[in-house]
């Protein structure tokens, strides 16, 4: 396996990590809807969202139909509360964040990146364990060292950032037009 995909593969298994048991402050029967489908709905997400992932009309309109008409009506504050959408900022943020080190010789980090850090992972002790390992991916790019992950050692380079983003940049294409109440595909 490529670099590049081993470390798209790795963005996108933090990505559905992330995933959010789907809440939303409703009716009892809305709540109920959103649990039952919640499986079917996250899996529709990661289908999208993964390198290569794809989204049609079908596939659209199944995610739609299964999510209540409270949430159909006011989608906005729905997918703003998305942990997927959370996520996949700070992995953007992140992975600019590695190219601009890479390229300057020193940890860089986006203007974004903190605040989408805190909104992605949190405060908690495995926020922090993420903010620590994203530290060190940092730090790994801004020296030329290899980083150490769960994946195995990797170059932390400019261009392999830049793979990595292109791939998220088309990630979340797609889910932003999942996530359109309206299908604007072709």
């Amino acid at each position: 396996m490529s670099s590049y995909l081993r470390l798209t593969a790795i963005a996108f298994l933090a990505l559905i990590l992330c995933l959010p048991s789907i809440a939303w402050s409703g009716q009892n029967e809305d709540i109920e809807l959103i649990q039952r489908n919640g499986p079917r709905v996250a899996s529709i997400v990661t289908q999208v969202a993964v390198p290569g992932g794809k989204v049609d009309k079908a596939v659209h309109d199944e995610f739609w139909d299964l999510l209540p008409k409270s949430v159909q009506a006011n989608p906005k504050s729905f997918v703003a509360n998305l942990a997927v959408v959370k996520s996949m900022t700070y992995q953007k943020e992140l992975w600019e964040s590695i190219r601009l080190s890479a390229r300057s010789g020193k940890v860089t980090k986006t203007l974004s990146y903190q605040t989408a850090l805190l909104n992605a992972l949190g405060n908690d002790a495995a926020g922090q364990d993420a903010a620590r390992r994203a530290d060190r991916m940092l730090a790994a790019a801004a020296t030329g060292q290899p980083f150490q992950g769960s994946k195995g050692t990797q170059i932390l380079s400019e261009e392999t950032a830049n793979q990595v983003l292109d791939g998220l940049n088309a990630s979340t294409a797609r889910l932003q037009q999942l996530l359109s109440p309206v299908w604007r595909g072709s």
